[in-house]
């Protein structure tokens, strides 16, 4: 492609990646050149800055040698050195500029530069001040402030006080075309009353003056403020010479109203200083010299919170200090007074006629910065309050848990292997024994006796001569106590010699044991999820007897999850309502469901054909009519319902899917009057089951 459309989103940045690769294959050895290609073009036009007129002729010559090579031209030219302009040939230059060379101009040529009026003959930027009021109205007042264009902020505390005027409308909720009240309306005259005084302010462009000589020390100062009207920063270029010689001007200021919804003024000031690092970083970004940035702010409580290394803040505060901390060193930041605070104009607001006064300090920046060394004003240690709102209140709370045993801190375990493994864990450390030399009968025995006293008063009888009451539950196991003190059931078992030990003699278990629902979960688990009896009969083999095993085994069945999914019954889903057409008397085949099948084979003497079904189906009746098709077109469909229709009557309605046959069929039906086709949405194959499901009857016989 060796065409792009002009004006279209992508042409900016086309032109911006021709203008680069152009210079990178570029064999033109002028680094000045390339740079301001690569650096200082936005699209189409260029801006640059160099030292004399010399150094300016030399990179013109070989940047209109680079573009020449990728058969671009580079012309129209303005400069403010009429030097300059006298070594371009005419056709190079730009119209406009050519009477900067007369001798007798009675007037100033300017030029606009990326939307900025620069005067050639002064080299300072200007303003305009023929700007079109609009209606006294909310749509207009927003309209004329919108038309300044500033985008360094060079009257940025000028048209903070049109904001305000516009931000006060909208607290109303004024219309938008609706006159303005009294009030508001003498705030708008009066400012609109200074729009002419714009064509006085003349801003240098350069930075560095004439004869200024070599550069010693370079420093970029940063203003905030916020006041209940609004915040900003602004921010100058101080530099210094040989002969310790001072020149301050404006960089760069930005100013916003406050938000409409009530904020403190450390919140406030606190924004503005997030301003200030934001324009730090933007001006960083953009300024081809090496500098050192130093930070200032009237705002005690902003220092304390920067350099706050023990509380801790709401996230408001918190989020907007670490944003200053990633972007500017905190050592950095200095306090000074309100009163020589230039940022306090971007805060508050001034008209024209204030900035341009010889008294302002907003272009030339404050006093102190004029002075070699530098007089840093009185500091203050800033120290934040507990007391402060943006503190966060730290509730410390102690909580003492009460002493718990092995046996009470094992219930949170819900796997009988678990807890046998742990309580080894627990024996193996208080014996000074390995792990891999331990049997776990031990820790068995531990749980079973422990749960046996918990739940079994009558262990106690049992160790004295006493009888266990009739009216107990395990009166009737003749229970016993063996050699570790575990209970067990007497039974008649005793002489048996083809039964275990275990088997004869089962540990009794309580019912209510968060141990025994676990052990029977163990066993329900091996025997993989069966039903009651193998559950029991694994936990009776293994040498346990519940009480109430029966009704503890049921419920831990109902209750088990890989069960209840295993013998889960399908739940059939509610059935709609019946159509209309399936409901109401009518005769067969007045309304139908259509759909086709196949294709089968066909024997035509010696050649086998492929052919397809037409099933109709009666949605009263349910009756179904089949009717040969020579293939899946339009024409054939139609044709089979018109032999249908020849043998079963009238058919007033037909029910199909969104086949191609069917569709296609729809325009021709239609003009006919025959009949009405209804068609099911797409992809959806669940509906039309009342004909859908009788495709499969004719398969059947077909396939036997």
């Amino acid at each position: 492609m060796k065409v792009h459309l002009f004006g279209a989103t992508s042409s900016p940045a086309c032109a911006t990646f021709g203008l680069r690769a152009l210079c990178n294959m570029s064999l033109n050895e002028n680094d000045s050149a390339k740079h301001f290609i690569k650096k200082d073009f936005y699209v189409d036009d260029g801006l640059t800055s160099v030292p004399d007129s010399e150094a300016a002729k030399a990179m013109v010559h070989d940047a209109i040698a680079i573009c020449k090579e990728g058969n671009l031209r580079l012309h129209k030219f303005s400069s403010n050195s009429a030097d300059f302009l006298q070594a371009l040939p005419e056709s190079e230059r730009n119209l406009q500029d050519i009477q900067l060379l007369e001798p007798d101009i009675t007037f100033q040529p300017l030029e606009r530069t990326l939307g900025l009026i620069w005067s050639l003959k002064t080299d300072s930027f200007q303003f305009s001040s023929d700007l079109k009021a609009g209606p006294n109205t909310r749509r207009g007042v927003l309209s004329t402030i919108a038309s300044i264009y500033d985008p360094l902020g060079y009257l940025s505390p000028f048209i903070l006080q049109g904001k305000n005027i516009l931000q006060d409308m909208c607290k109303m909720s004024a219309a938008w075309d609706s006159p303005l009240n009294d009030e508001i309306l003498t705030r708008w005259e009066d400012w609109k009353s200074s729009l002419p005084d714009l064509s006085t302010v003349n801003i240098s462009r350069c930075y560095k003056p004439a004869n200024f000589g070599a550069i010693k020390t370079a420093e970029i100062h940063h203003f905030c403020d916020a006041s209940t009207s609004g915040y900003g920063s602004v921010s100058y270029l101080r530099l210094v010479n040989a002969s310790d010689r001072v020149y301050c001007s404006l960089l760069m200021s930005k100013a916003c109203v406050a938000p409409l919804k009530p904020t403190t003024i450390p919140r406030l000031e606190l924004q503005a200083a997030v301003t200030a690092a934001q324009t730090a970083k933007l001006i960083k970004l953009e300024l081809d010299m090496e500098v050192s940035e130093v930070f200032w702010t009237d705002s005690q409580i902003v220092l304390g919170y920067l350099k706050n290394t023990s509380k801790k803040f709401h996230v408001y505060v918190t989020n907007r200090i670490q944003q200053i901390r990633e972007l500017t060193d905190v050592e950095g930041w200095f306090y000074i007074p309100t009163s020589i605070n230039p940022a306090d104009h971007a805060s508050r607001g001034l008209t024209v006629h204030q900035l341009t006064k010889p008294s302002c300090t907003w272009f030339t920046g404050p006093e102190f910065l004029h002075h070699e060394p530098l007089v840093i004003p009185q500091q203050v240690t800033p120290q934040v309050s507990s007391e402060d709102p943006e503190v966060k209140s730290l509730a410390t709370t102690v909580h003492n848990p009460p002493h718990r045993t092995l046996y009470q801190a094992l219930h949170a375990c819900s796997s009988w292997t678990r807890a046998v493994k742990i309580a080894n864990v627990f024996f193996s450390k208080q014996n000074s024994l390995k792990r891999k030399s331990l049997d776990s009968n031990a820790a068995i025995t531990y749980l079973v006796k422990s749960s046996q006293q918990e739940h079994f008063p009558e262990l106690g009888s049992m160790l004295t001569p006493k009888q266990i009451s009739r009216g107990s539950k395990i009166f009737n196991l003749n229970p016993f106590l063996d050699e570790s003190g575990v209970m067990r059931v007497g039974g008649r078992l005793k002489h048996s010699t083809s039964l275990d030990y275990k088997q004869k003699h089962p540990i009794i278990l309580p019912k209510d044991s968060h141990f025994t629902r676990i052990i029977l979960l163990h066993f329900h688990e091996q025997v993989a999820h069966q039903g009651r009896g193998l559950t029991l009969a694994k936990m009776r083999s293994s040498g346990y007897w519940i009480v109430g095993a029966r009704a503890l085994v049921a419920s831990l069945i109902h209750k088990c999850v890989i069960c209840r999914l295993h013998r889960a019954k399908p739940v059939i889903p509610q059935m709609s309502s019946l159509p209309q057409e399936r409901s109401e008397s009518s005769p067969p085949f007045s309304y139908c469901g259509v759909d086709c099948f196949g294709p089968f084979l066909v024997k035509d003497r010696r050649t086998e054909l492929k052919r397809y079904g037409l099933m109709i189906t009666c949605l009263a009746s349910r009756a179904v009519h089949i009717e040969l098709l020579d293939d899946l077109t339009t024409s054939a469909f139609i044709n089979g319902i018109r032999n249908v229709m020849a043998i079963r009557g009238p058919i007033r309605q037909i029910w199909c899917d969104q086949g191609t046959n069917f569709v296609g069929a729809i325009p021709e039906l239609s003009r006919a009057g025959l009949l009405e086709i209804k068609l099911n949405p797409p992809n959806a194959s669940h509906m039309g089951g009342a004909w859908e499901r009788m495709i499969k009857l004719p398969k059947m016989s077909y396939s036997h």
